[in-house]
């Protein structure tokens, strides 16, 4: 675990904010700072961002805020996320009624989750990226634990009010959609208790262990305030974000209704293999157990199985049926996988090479992730205009399209040009570098190079040029 955890924050600030989600969405903090506007996320000067609510932003804007402009504080933000996610694998089956025995297993149990969760290629890169996933990812989280502990020790009637408490901070960070992953989760547990415990032991007390009026009070009142002072702010909010971000893009692939961007249009049913390449290898190991030991998992009861199950496959399950996804969209479940290959892991007798393969699976992405960032610098390079804004002289002009690593690097020295009369303009004054699209190369070439400019530097997607030297 220290290990991971030192490659996690090693590599934190060593390589740039890259296109187009993380350098967006930390720019989008920096204005929050430099604005003092910290209701309302600004996608530029004066125009408001609709696509997320501010909780994401206020976790990357605050340690930016205190410690400074940098792609480590930036990411700061996530990886307290990612570290809350883990500190409620502890929290899953912590009681103090238990004996030593059980709790030391379950201090097992937490641990290897916890390397297993933080160990994955979804776990270790999202742990230390500018989006808005891992925060989400929190909230759901700790409404699935406290619903879990609340189910189990109904006495214990403060996880029965956290779990309205998760639901708020899913809600700030990304929306309905934290409620809806949840929902199904819940849904398909009670459905298997149907099966284990009958209809009316099951629903009812699925209703009792939860306080659900005075929690879903408690949710409003902490979620409804932004929601409505957006709105205030920028009418149209609620309808683009509600209707757009949330049905319009779900139901419509390749939906042509973002303001931001473009809608990650993908085969409907790829989220499962998404599902597979960000867990991997630790997916593959845990298939591998299970059919060497096809009776294992004696570390969680036959209910505890289940809950962990339906958490695994909420997302997958309910993203089947959508055609814009990414592969973050998995996150949510990413903390049920890790505790139920932490059953399998400690089922397993205590061989040598038990711990070899483990070990090598721990380490294996943070491993590669660090050798990326630290040996093949050029492969994060590419997908940002950091290098190519250390190369510039002065103002710089970009033509057709304006990165947001761009924005972020420019610090107030870089413009976007988008008019043929304007570029034409910009191409002949020579005042300022030029940044061209390098899709777009082909038409300007020779208007280029007729002009006396030379290329100095190029990224994956865009070229600089200055003027030669006569």
């Amino acid at each position: 675990m220290g290990l991971v955890l030192i490659a996690r924050l090693a590599t934190l600030g060593a390589y740039p904010l890259t296109d187009t989600t993380e350098a967006r969405y930390a720019e989008m903090a920096r204005k929050m700072i430099g604005s003092g506007n910290w209701l309302t996320p600004m996608f530029d000067e004066g125009v408001p961002f609709w696509g997320k609510p501010p909780l994401s932003f206020w976790l990357s804007a605050v340690p930016m805020a205190l410690g400074g402009e940098s792609e480590f504080t930036a990411r700061l933000g996530p990886l307290i996320a990612g570290l809350l996610v883990m500190a409620l694998l502890w929290a899953w089956q912590q009681n103090n009624h238990l004996g030593e025995s059980k709790t030391i297993a379950n201090n097992r149990l937490a641990l290897c989750g916890s390397i297993v969760f933080l160990s994955t290629p979804l776990g270790f890169i999202a742990s230390g990226a500018v989006m808005t996933d891992m925060a989400m990812a929190a909230g759901t989280t700790l409404s699935m634990v406290a619903f879990w502990r609340a189910w189990t020790a109904p006495s214990e009637r403060l996880w029965g009010w956290l779990f309205f408490v998760g639901q708020a901070i899913g809600l700030l960070a990304k929306g309905p959609v934290a409620a809806v992953l949840t929902g199904v989760a819940l849904t398909l547990f009670v459905l298997t208790g149907l099966r284990r415990d009958g209809l009316k032991r099951t629903v009812l007390h699925a209703w009792d262990c939860v306080p659900w009026l005075g929690g879903l009070v408690l949710t409003a009142v902490l979620v409804l305030p932004w929601y409505v002072l957006a709105e205030q702010a920028t009418p149209g909010f609620l309808e683009y974000f509600i209707v757009g971000e949330h049905w319009s893009r779900f139901t419509q692939s390749g939906w042509k209704g973002d303001l931001y961007g473009v809608a990650h249009a993908q085969p409907k049913g790829r989220i499962w293999l998404f599902a597979l390449l960000c867990t991997l290898p630790w997916a593959l190991l845990a298939l591998v157990w299970k059919i060497r030991k096809p009776a294992g998992l004696p570390v969680v009861s036959e209910a505890e199985r289940d809950y962990l199950l339906a958490w695994m496959l909420c997302s997958a399950l309910f993203f089947t049926l959508s055609g814009n996804i990414l592969p973050a969209y998995v996150l949510p479940g990413l903390p049920a996988f890790a505790l139920l290959v932490a059953g399998l892991w400690q089922d397993l007798p205590s061989t040598r090479p038990r711990h070899v393969l483990t070990w090598v699976t721990a380490l294996l992405t943070p491993v590669v992730f660090a050798g990326l960032v630290f040996f093949k610098p050029a492969f994060f390079a590419d997908f940002s205009e950091q290098a190519n804004l250390k190369r510039a002289s002065g103002q710089v002009a970009y033509l057709f399209e304006r990165p947001a690593s761009a924005v972020f690097y420019g610090q107030g020295r870089t413009m976007l040009i988008k008019e043929m009369v304007e570029i034409d303009k910009a191409i002949s004054s020579k005042k300022f570098d030029i940044v061209v699209p390098v899709r777009k190369l082909s038409d300007l070439q020779t208007t280029i190079s007729a002009r006396g400019w030379r290329e100095v530097a190029r990224s994956k997607e865009f070229a600089l040029f200055s003027v030669a030297a006569d």
